[in-house]
């Protein structure tokens, strides 16, 4: 029993799952303190934006380093969230190109 044509045909739909061009979304997430004074955006990875409100200057310097940590928690903790949904979306992804 041959299975050339098996093979012909996985190597196709093989080439043709490579010349699809691969779209990988780009992520920003926020986070913020509880109270808001700090927000810190990244997008894609990096750093792109820090807010903060006039009001957390008036914060001891330990208190506005527990803030800033809390802000940059948060927002890892949504970024890898959302990598997390893109990654879990990825086999779709591969299903929908095979077929499957």
């Amino acid at each position: 029993m041959s299975f050339d044509h098996i093979f012909d045909e996985l190597s196709a739909t093989a080439k043709s799952v490579e010349a699809q061009p691969v779209r990988v979304p780009t992520v920003e997430a926020e986070g913020a303190c509880s109270d808001d004074l700090i927000v810190l955006t990244m997008r894609g990875g990096e750093f792109t934006d820090a807010r903060v409100d006039p009001r957390a200057m008036r914060k001891s310097n330990a208190d506005l380093g527990d803030l800033i940590i809390e802000a940059a928690m948060g927002m890892t903790d949504a970024d890898g969230a959302a990598q997390h949904v893109i990654h879990a979306n990825e086999g779709s992804a591969v299903e929908a190109l095979l077929g499957a």
